[in-house]
C-alpha cells in the first residue's frame, strides 16, 4: 500500500475514478420516494444500495430483481428513468451485394476474423 508524506498508509482509490455525484443524489431521490410512499421499506433501500455497489447492477435493476417494486410502479413514480430516447443504431458495414459469391467472401473474411483462423 502507497505511503503519505508522514508515512501512513493511504488507501488506494477507487478504479472508476470519481464517483458520479448525480447518480448518487438521483439514486438517493429514488429512495426517498419509494419510501415516502410506502413501496418499500428503508432497509430494502440501505440493501438495495448495497447490492448496487457489490453487484454492479443499477439501483433499479436491484429493486427489479429482488421482485420488491413492479417495473410499471418504477416507470409510474420514476418516469425519467426511462425518459432517454433510444440511440439510432447505424450499420457497422455497408449492405452486401446482390452477387451470392461476393457476400460468401465478405461472410467468410468476417469469420475468419471472429475465429482467428483460416476458412477451410
Amino acid at each position: 500500500m502507497p505511503k503519505s508524506q508522514d508515512n501512513q498508509a493511504v488507501p488506494p482509490k477507487p478504479s472508476g475514478g470519481q464517483v458520479d455525484l448525480d447518480k448518487l443524489q438521483r439514486r438517493r431521490d429514488l429512495a426517498k420516494i419509494l419510501i415516502e410512499q410506502k413501496l418499500i421499506s428503508p432497509a430494502q433501500a440501505q440493501l438495495a444500495m448495497v447490492d448496487e455497489e457489490v453487484s454492479g447492477m443499477s439501483f433499479e435493476e436491484v429493486l427489479l430483481a429482488r421482485h420488491w417494486i413492479a417495473e410499471d410502479t418504477l416507470e409510474r413514480v420514476a418516469p425519467w428513468l426511462h425518459s432517454h430516447p433510444e440511440p439510432q443504431l447505424t450499420p457497422l458495414i455497408k449492405p452486401g451485394s446482390q452477387n451470392y459469391s461476393d457476400n460468401l467472401k465478405q461472410y467468410r473474411t468476417i469469420i475468419e476474423k471472429i475465429l482467428d483462423t483460416a476458412w477451410d
